[in-house]
């Protein structure tokens, strides 16, 4: 894996048993890529960057001589990034700017800038309100030697409050007779010029027995699970 770094006769390292050792010998190393992997000062194998790379390795004493070739695969390092963006409000598009990300698992020195990756929302305007997990995509032609395993955090999408004035409620049908009984007319709910589903808010009545004018009066209240937030009265 990128920045992984391994020593030679390690049990998860590199080494090669020589049949028969001689005297005087002399051992080398070469490798195909050292933007892929390379030495350090301590005969220790560095994975520099993706991609493969070959070790041939020598051994050469007054009564052997050997070689060997090792292939070496350099993987991705994963990343976990954590996204966070202000709550927006039900109806909002969704959001273009405004993210912070960051990311865990950056070697040291390594930096993401921000056209190594795109950030975004699995929100799209007129979802109801609730969270939203976020996306986050690294761009494969800047970013080689990282992977993104896991993204964190989620987009809030908080409840639209109308005033009694953005509330339109009309009620349906002819005018109720007077009989001595409640009369619960049905009622039409409107903000702008969109019709409320029913499930958005409950009916109460009030001075709805007797007659008169302007006596009754309908409330409309905004259920806990609407993506509203009101009340008005009529």
């Amino acid at each position: 894996v990128y920045g992984d770094t391994v020593r030679a006769g390690s049990p998860d390292g590199y080494y090669y048993t020589v049949k028969k050792e001689g005297k005087n010998a002399t051992f080398s190393a070469m490798i195909s890529d050292t933007a892929v992997v390379a030495f350090d000062d301590d005969n220790g194998l560095v994975a520099k960057g993706v991609g493969t790379a070959k070790i041939t390795v020598e051994y050469d004493s007054d009564t052997t001589y050997d070689k060997e070739e090792f292939t070496i695969e350099v993987t991705p390092k994963p990343l976990t990034a954590a996204v966070s963006h202000a709550p927006i409000t039900y109806g909002d598009p969704a959001p273009t700017e405004g993210y912070t990300v960051t990311f865990n698992g950056l070697l040291t020195g390594d930096v993401l800038a921000d056209t190594d990756y795109t950030v975004g929302t699995e929100y799209k305007q007129g979802d109801p309100v609730g969270k939203y997990a976020f996306t986050c995509v690294l761009n494969s032609e800047t970013v080689k030697n990282y992977k993104l395993d896991t993204v964190n955090g989620e987009l809030v999408v908080n409840k639209k409050e109308l005033t009694d004035g953005d509330v339109t409620v009309t009620v349906l049908g002819e005018t109720p007779v007077y009989d001595g009984s409640e009369k619960k007319p049905a009622v039409e709910v409107k903000y702008g010029e969109t019709t409320l589903a029913a499930a958005d808010y409950t009916v109460s009545y009030s001075k709805n027995v007797n007659a008169g004018v302007d006596t009754a009066t309908v409330t409309v209240t905004s259920t806990d699970d609407s993506s509203y937030k009101f009340t008005a009265t009529k």
